[in-house]
């Protein structure tokens, strides 16, 4: 499943207020539920969903801390 295609711009933004309200970024059940709520995607599709975020958290948090910055993030999806 292609997580990134599935936020719009406005989900986007409204994602990014809820994580930058997380100084030390996210943790892997927050990020999870962040991309549940902000993606579009049908009930059936829910845990590819999940086994995508799981994944895409890990290649994302590169120095294995367990958490991910918007910074972080915003870095990976334009690389």
């Amino acid at each position: 499943m292609e997580i990134m295609g599935r936020i719009n711009t406005e989900k986007f933004r409204k994602m990014s207020q809820v994580w930058k309200k997380h100084k030390k970024g996210i943790q892997l059940s927050d990020f999870i539920l962040l991309l549940q709520k902000f993606t579009e995607h049908a009930n059936h599709e829910r845990l590819d969903l999940m086994n995508g975020s799981i994944e895409l958290f890990n290649d994302i948090d590169i120095n294995a801390d367990g958490r991910v910055e918007w910074h972080e993030f915003v870095q990976y999806i334009t690389d």
